[in-house]
């Protein structure tokens, strides 16, 4: 059996995956380049007193929370951008077009979700907790 030949030093090794699209490059270079600058600029907001308090209470939550908390923060973050970036992104065709297969096929899975027995039992659970908290605020802010 012959030996293997020797890798050549001037190869160079092409990637395992292509390289992503321009949209999603620009992101992680603006990301990698943004970061440090928007975190000393944000930094700055902690001289405001409500913002200290609030960054004090953020850095004493247990680490579940503030994961929790921080993908709900990022869900309207991204949800209000897109409000406001919708008509803009609408008039490039391609987004139209995508944005016109995607929605029916995204309403469509919600709806099956939504028609599940496990969804039915989630509502049911999330509305009894629901009652039983206010209960509980009524009974604790009752004189």
């Amino acid at each position: 059996m012959p030996l293997p030949k020797p890798a050549n030093k001037t190869t160079v090794a092409r990637p395992a995956q292509p390289i992503p699209r321009t949209g999603a490059s620009a992101e992680l270079i603006f990301e990698e380049w943004g970061w440090e600058p928007l975190q000393r600029l944000v930094g700055h907001l902690s001289r405001l007193p409500l913002w200290a308090r609030m960054e004090v209470m953020v850095s004493r939550l247990p680490p579940q929370t503030v994961v929790l908390g921080a993908k709900m923060l990022g869900t309207v973050d991204v949800a209000r951008l897109s409000a406001l970036a919708r008509p803009a992104l609408m008039q490039l065709h391609w987004f139209a077009r995508l944005c016109h297969r995607w929605n029916p096929w995204k309403d469509g899975l919600i709806a099956k979700m939504k028609a599940s027995s496990s969804w039915s039992a989630t509502r049911a659970s999330v509305q009894a907790l629901k009652g039983s908290l206010r209960a509980l605020r009524d009974a604790l802010l009752r004189p």
